[in-house]
């Protein structure tokens, strides 16, 4: 029988440094909107997608990192599937064809996700019920993703290769080393 090889997983720590990547680039942005309003500059409307983008990013990998879900998954997510008083969310259409519930305990990531919809409201190109969206304001592609997560993976000096797949096993692995149980 073939031997599985082990998944590559992050730490803690080295999912925290994503976040903060996103967090630098909020702060370097919000910074930056300050300067450029001052100047009366058109440049405005892109600092104000970043900020979005950033703080949307941010979300994003905490709740894969939070409930294991997969990348297609948090693309697939309606407003409707995110229920905050149940702390639980909604996979639609999950592996198996079936909807099925997702536990989210963790309050860290229900404030990110709260945050997230604060600056979602004040975004201007909202259009439909996807929860996370683009720059223009459709539904997030697997695609955007995949390429935020391998940049942040670099820029905060991760060794591995970053990708969203790797937030889904350091979930398991995560939850296996403080429950025992999978």
């Amino acid at each position: 029988m073939k031997r599985q090889k082990t998944p590559v997983v992050l730490t803690r720590e080295e999912v925290e440094r994503l976040i903060e990547v996103g967090t630098g680039l909020e702060e370097l942005y919000k910074k930056e909107l300050k300067e450029e309003k001052l100047k009366g500059s058109k440049y405005l409307s892109y600092l104000k997608n970043n900020i979005f983008m950033a703080i949307r990013n941010q979300a994003i990998i905490r709740l894969l990192f939070s409930t294991g879900i997969r990348n297609s998954e948090a693309c697939n997510l309606n407003d409707e599937d995110i229920y905050f008083e149940e702390n639980r969310i909604k996979i639609r259409q999950g592996k198996r064809g079936n909807d099925e519930y997702q536990p989210l305990t963790k309050d860290e990531t229900w404030k990110e996700l709260r945050r997230y919809l604060r600056a979602r409201k004040a975004f201007k190109y909202n259009k439909g019920n996807a929860f996370f969206i683009g720059k223009n304001g459709e539904r997030v592609r697997s695609r955007e993703l995949q390429r935020f997560i391998k940049q942040y993976g670099k820029e905060a000096g991760i060794k591995k290769q970053v990708y969203p797949h790797i937030l889904r096993h350091s979930f398991a692995t995560e939850y296996l080393r403080t429950t025992r149980d999978l």
